[in-house]
């Protein structure tokens, strides 16, 4: 078996960027090595939408961008958000030609309203939207014979060969056996990080583990400290995986209450609860703090009963399940690591520092999202800049490489007793970093952690659990250390009376 390039992860940017190659480059073999389930990523949950021009009547390519750049606090790369603006509504074209459904009123699409947007220009699917994607995408890569999807291998090291990444090591934890995949170009599509927070509405595969292989083969990592917390996940006693309440519902006319019942945002922002995510979280993060709560409530009632049931199918029948009637009770919700914005430095191409390593979704930075992802930009990025990679990829020369067995079977799995003990780091790591990091705390709470790590580092063992939870720590500890560096500038700088200091 062989390959010319190496995908790490087959959420909606790693299938994509596949699917564009091998169409564009049918001489040429992909392989796309997937960890775990792609039914268990955070593509394959995204309930929001994709944000598009779609109704140039009342919206337009220059209020997106104007929308995308004031939610980064325009710390973004205007030429990266021009470029997935003018190009997502191709996408959504390519999309429906493979055969996705999305929410359309005869020929016109339904289209939604999220926080930080200026027009309705969220299109959904009636399953969660990522969901559709995925399916789509997934049909599309099964039928191309140049794409191979090797399942059950987690990478634990990026190859370097003369300053260049020539492939990658992984273990098939299955099997219990390490493997040497070699290529031409590797591409990193490994998802975000939220796991490193006991609070996330993120999968339990997202873990940072293609920010913890890029940083420990030297490529640069940008913006860690740029980590988004969705307002609206629901809340649960423990840690865990929280279910997201789509910020659609808020575009739809849902409010949010705090314990007296009072709307809060009316008073903390002129967009009230459709300002965007950073500003919504961290209003609710006070009510929590002032009146020592542990959530505020969203109140679905406002929205008419039909219109709930026919364009939040999914929320209606999970909150149902949970025990909550969305047309009846308010909804316990608190905020919750959602997005990793920061990351493995790349251009327009997902061109890394490091020559034939690539990097695209949300473990990579190009420039899209500033300090705050716009709603519904994330599924669009995948997308378009899947295709800007792809007219990079096409221009290699297919050349044999092979997969090769490096070392034999690991042997029997760690004791209970070794599990337990990393299960134990981790939910504190976790826990410490969820609690720090929302509180501005970043000093004491990178001493804490870099301590667990330390400890972790000690019984380090070649075992999927131990390996993914050092990525999390690892990709937790970057986050903090940016967080560390800005806060120590921002105080040794002195600025000029009369001139605004931005953050």
């Amino acid at each position: 078996m062989h390959s010319d390039i190496i995908i790490v992860g087959a959420g909606i940017a790693g299938l994509a960027t596949a699917i564009r190659t091998a169409e564009s480059r049918p001489d040429l073999r992909i392989a796309i090595l997937n960890k775990g389930s792609e039914d268990n990523s955070n593509s394959y949950y995204a309930q929001g939408g994709v944000a598009a021009v779609l109704d140039p009547e009342n919206d337009s390519f220059d209020l997106h961008i104007s929308d995308t750049l004031q939610s980064g606090g325009y710390l973004n790369n205007p030429a990266t958000v021009e470029a997935l603006v003018h190009g997502i509504t191709g996408e959504i074209a390519r999309l429906e030609s493979w055969g996705a459904q999305f929410l359309k009123n005869g020929n016109r699409y339904v289209l939604g309203r999220e926080g930080g947007h200026s027009a309705h220009r969220i299109v959904h699917a009636a399953v969660p939207t990522g969901k559709e994607i995925m399916r789509v995408l997934r049909s599309k890569a099964i039928q191309m014979p140049n794409i191979q999807w090797l399942r059950g291998l987690l990478v634990t090291e990026l190859i370097q060969e003369h300053h260049q990444c020539t492939g990658v090591k992984a273990l098939h934890h299955p099997l219990q056996q390490t493997f040497e995949l070699r290529a031409q170009a590797v591409v990193l599509a490994t998802g975000g990080s939220g796991q490193a927070f006991s609070q996330t509405t993120n999968s339990p595969q997202a873990t940072g583990d293609g920010i913890a292989l890029a940083h420990q083969a030297g490529a640069h990592i940008r913006h860690m400290r740029f980590v988004q917390f969705h307002p609206t996940a629901l809340y649960e006693k423990g840690s865990g995986m929280r279910f997201l309440l789509s910020e659609a519902l808020r575009g739809a006319g849902a409010h949010l209450l705090n314990h007296t019942g009072q709307r809060f945002m009316l008073h903390e922002h002129p967009d009230a609860e459709l300002a965007t995510r950073d500003v919504v979280s961290s209003a609710i993060y006070r009510q929590m703090s002032t009146y020592g709560l542990d959530h505020v409530y969203l109140d679905l009632r406002p929205i008419p009963v039909t219109l709930l049931r026919e364009q939040f199918p999914y929320i209606v029948q999970t909150l149902l399940t949970k025990g909550y009637n969305p047309a009846v009770d308010p909804i316990p919700v608190s905020p919750a690591a959602h997005y990793q914005c920061g990351g493995i430095a790349t251009d327009l191409s997902a061109a890394t520092s490091i020559p034939g390593l690539f990097a695209i979704g949300e473990c990579a930075e190009n420039g899209l999202h500033g300090r705050n992802r716009l709603a519904s930009n994330s599924l669009a990025e995948a997308l378009v800049f899947s295709t800007y990679l792809a007219m990079k990829l096409s221009d290699l020369s297919p050349a044999r490489t092979y997969m090769s067995a490096v070392g034999q079977p690991i042997g029997t799995a760690p004791s209970p007793d070794y599990s337990d003990e990393v299960l134990r780091l981790k939910e504190h790591f976790r826990d410490i970093l969820y609690k720090g990091f929302i509180a501005g705390d970043y000093y004491s709470t990178l001493q804490k952690c870099s301590a667990l790590h330390r400890e972790l580092l000690s019984i380090k063992h070649l075992h999927p659990d131990c390996i993914q939870t050092l990525n999390l720590m690892h990709t937790g500890l970057l986050i903090l250390q940016d967080a560390v560096q800005y806060q120590q500038m921002q105080k040794e700088f002195r600025p000029i009376p009369g001139i605004p200091l931005q953050s």
